[in-house]
């Protein structure tokens, strides 16, 4: 946690509080949260189940399984702002489904998870899979790839943090799975208030909380 933190502050210009609680344990536990969910889905359903139906003199019986089947090949690009806590949660889900990974950091904040991807790989390689079932693809700001990645056609699900615009561009691409956080406004309806001045305090935060960074790091560069 401690160096994708400081991968962090020097990618993204966060602060080390910021920088080390998003990519480090919060974003471990939206990790831990996909592989739960995944893992439920997973089992859900009967692998077996016999059938039997009585016809009189004799009984039809009929021996049924189901199994799991991949989507594909899944796509996560990440963003600028936060690389490693808006990824790491398409990258579980994906993988815990039995879905291989792509994923394709944002050219301006790639080590931090560059770090993740290269412990997923070890602890692949530790149980005998292919390592190359999580990879990064990285590319720079003169020749991006996103496009191309998101087109092919062994691409079926993507997920994505940044612009509106580009959010639009993936979530219009037909025989795909998007999922999507694009920037957006946040609105505030105050109702009543015991303390204006601590309500004003508050949301004067919320609104200053992370502008230092969201300013430095902007997203409508893909």
């Amino acid at each position: 946690f401690f160096e994708i933190a400081y991968a962090t502050m020097h990618t993204t210009g966060q602060g080390f509080m910021m920088a080390f609680q998003a990519s480090g344990p919060h974003a471990a536990d939206r990790a831990l949260e996909a592989v739960a969910a995944g893992y439920e889905e997973l089992r859900r359903f009967p692998s077996h189940a016999r059938w039997d139906k009585p016809m009189g003199k004799y009984n039809v019986q009929l021996e049924k399984e189901w199994r799991a089947v991949p989507k594909g090949i899944s796509l996560v690009v990440g963003c600028s702002t936060f690389p490693t806590w808006n990824s790491v949660p398409g990258m579980y889900g994906s993988l815990i489904t039995g879905n291989s990974v792509i994923v394709k950091p944002h050219p301006g904040a790639v080590l931090p998870i560059a770090i993740v991807v290269g412990e997923i790989q070890k602890v692949l390689k530790e149980n005998n899979l292919d390592p190359h079932i999580c990879q990064l693809a990285v590319d720079t700001f003169d020749k991006m790839v996103t496009k191309e990645l998101a087109e092919h056609p062994a691409i079926k699900l993507i997920d994505y943090t940044g612009s509106a615009a580009f959010g639009n561009y993936l979530e219009a691409l037909p025989g795909k799975i998007v999922f999507t956080e694009k920037t957006g406004v946040n609105s505030i309806i105050v109702d009543s208030v015991a303390d204006v001045d601590k309500v004003a305090g508050n949301i004067a935060f919320s609104l200053a909380l992370y502008s230092g960074q969201m300013c430095t790091a902007p997203q409508n560069i893909l």
